[in-house]
């Protein structure tokens, strides 16, 4: 595999031919924004403790440093969260992290299969997971309100895990509402609708990049032929650093075979984890090339 870098970004050249420029240093501070969505509001104006990496905390920090109003959105009933906030760096550019599952209530939404028909417009008939657009309706005006009178040149949208699904459903949503640019990432994000989803989304929201772990199982539910990926820029990290263009939608039984394969049940890791999204960015953003 031949590996270009450069500014801010590493090109990937694969054997087959797929080549894919990846901007390294945005999609790691876009997960480091989604380890900062699992924190309590309250221990962010106190980011330092043993629970954080100190290289996170020093990110929180300087991120959260002399910004415009910030607050977070909390539905006491789906326990939907986000951080959304404005910051000024080479223009005025708003930010909002869904926070992935961790709560009763997030699992209840993450394992429901039933789906509903999204539609602003009456020719369009796109379905949506349930759940996800439950946990996203439930906070969504909050957003409007702070995107109406904080928006500048760019809204980023990010989430790991459920906040991946609902990044995805924001960022459509936000572009189509707003006529404005909209980036999102994601990471670990599971599938979030059908192929006409798919196809709203890719052809509104132009910069993306969904990032999955090889073995991480959560991407690949829900299950087909319903639920669906996006397939443009998306990559697959393993644990030596190397990257890979997805091309097509990995199976089921793929996905399985690839995590009992790879499995050490004596030093388990967690591959759906923030941390670890985290740490294999970072291993490619300081590989010397």
């Amino acid at each position: 595999m031949n590996i270009i870098k450069t500014i801010k970004s590493v090109m990937y050249l694969s054997k087959s031919k797929h080549a894919i420029t990846i901007p390294i240093d945005e999609l790691l501070a876009s997960a480091k924004r989604c380890m900062m969505s699992y924190k309590d509001p309250n221990e962010l104006l106190d980011i330092i403790d043993d629970k954080m990496p100190h290289k996170i905390s020093e990110f929180i920090k300087e991120e959260l440093k002399d910004i415009s109003p910030r607050f977070i959105t909390d539905n006491t009933n789906t326990d939907a969260q986000a951080y959304v906030y404005s910051k000024k760096n080479k223009g005025k550019n708003v930010h909002i992290v869904f926070r992935g599952t961790s709560s009763y209530k997030d699992v209840i939404h993450d394992v429901q299969l039933s789906s509903i028909l999204y539609g602003t417009k009456k020719e369009r008939s796109i379905r949506i997971h349930s759940g996800f657009m439950c946990q996203y309706n439930s906070i969504k005006n909050a957003i409007y309100d702070f995107i109406r009178n904080e928006l500048g040149d760019t809204v980023y949208v990010s989430g790991h895990s459920l906040g991946g699904a609902l990044a995805q459903i924001a960022a459509v949503d936000i572009s189509e509402r707003f006529g404005c640019k909209v980036v999102c990432h994601t990471f670990g994000s599971p599938r979030v609708g059908d192929s006409d989803f798919v196809e709203w989304f890719d052809n509104n929201v132009k910069e993306s990049y969904r990032v999955i772990n090889v073995k991480d199982i959560v991407p690949n539910i829900p299950m087909r032929p319903l639920w669906h990926h996006s397939m443009r820029n998306a990559i697959s990290l393993s644990k030596d650093g190397y990257v890979k263009k997805l091309t097509y939608d990995i199976s089921p039984l793929k996905r399985l075979y690839i995590f009992f394969k790879t499995f050490n049940i004596i030093k388990p890791k967690n591959d759906h984890s923030c941390g670890i999204y985290i740490d294999r960015l970072e291993l490619i953003a300081s590989c010397n090339l």
